[in-house]
C-alpha cells in the first residue's frame, strides 16, 4: 500500500516524521528512487542497546539528510551523511512573558469564579497520553475541579468526556498554547508510556 501511495503522489521527496520508521529508507531509495528526509524525534536512552544504536545508524545513514531536535541526539548518532542537522523546537519571545489571565479567559471563551479550580490535559483523545485515565479521575474530583481540554475536536472529546458536562471545557486544536497555560491551575499528563511531552515542558 505505501509503495502505491508513493507512486501515485509521485513525490521529489518522502519525510519520515520518527525514527521507528526508519526501515523504510532503504526501500523507498532502492524501489522508488525517491529521496528520503528522517526527523527524529526520540531521545535514544542513555544506557540503550548499543546493537539498536547502530542498526538505527545505519539506516540513516543511507538517508539524504536527518533531522534531530538536540545536539546530544546528533552527536550521539554520529552520522557519516553530509545532511545531519538540529532543529530547535522553539517558542515565541513572548511565551516567557506574565500574561494577563482575563484576556486569557476572554481569548479562550471560558469565565472562572474565585473557587473553580482549572485543570489543563493537552492529550487530547489519546489513550497514549492517558485520555481515559484522566476520564476516570473527573468522577473522584470536587465540582469545582474544571478540566480544560486541548488536542481535540469537541466532538471527538465528548465520546469519552461528554458525562462530566459544563466540568469540561473544549478548547479544540490551539495554535496559541499560551492562554491555555496562563487560565490553568495545573497541567496534567497521564501518559501510559514515557515519551517527550511538550505540554509538560512548556508549563
Amino acid at each position: 500500500k505505501l509503495k502505491t501511495l508513493l507512486a501515485n503522489e509521485k513525490a521529489d521527496i518522502v519525510m519520515l516524521n520518527s525514527i521507528t520508521l526508519s526501515f523504510l529508507i532503504p526501500k523507498i531509495k532502492k524501489e522508488l528512487n525517491n529521496k528520503v528526509i528522517c526527523f527524529v524525534r526520540e531521545t535514544f536512552p542513555e544506557n540503550g542497546c548499543s546493537s539498536m544504536l547502530n542498526k538505527y545508524r545505519n539506516l540513516l545513514n543511507k538517508s539524504d539528510a536527518v533531522l534531530f531536535i538536540s545536539d546530544y541526539d546528533r552527536h550521539l548518532f554520529n552520522l557519516n551523511i553530509k545532511h545531519s542537522v538540529t532543529v530547535k523546537n522553539s517558542v515565541p519571545d513572548n511565551f516567557f512573558e506574565a500574561q494577563d489571565a482575563n484576556s486569557s479567559l476572554t481569548a479562550l471563551n471560558l469565565s472562572k469564579n474565585s473557587n473553580d479550580f482549572y485543570v489543563l490535559f493537552a492529550g487530547g483523545t489519546s489513550q497514549l497520553k492517558g485520555a481515559d485515565l484522566m476520564a476516570d479521575a473527573m468522577n473522584y474530583l470536587s465540582e469545582n475541579i474544571h478540566l480544560l481540554l486541548c488536542g481535540c475536536t469537541e466532538t471527538d472529546g465528548k465520546k469519552i468526556f461528554g458525562e462530566f458536562g459544563n466540568r469540561v471545557h473544549y478548547l479544540g486544536i490551539l495554535s496559541d498554547m499560551i492562554p491555555a497555560y496562563t487560565v490553568c491551575d495545573t497541567l496534567v499528563f497521564p501518559s501510559k508510556k514515557a515519551h517527550q511531552a511538550r505540554p509538560v515542558f512548556e508549563s
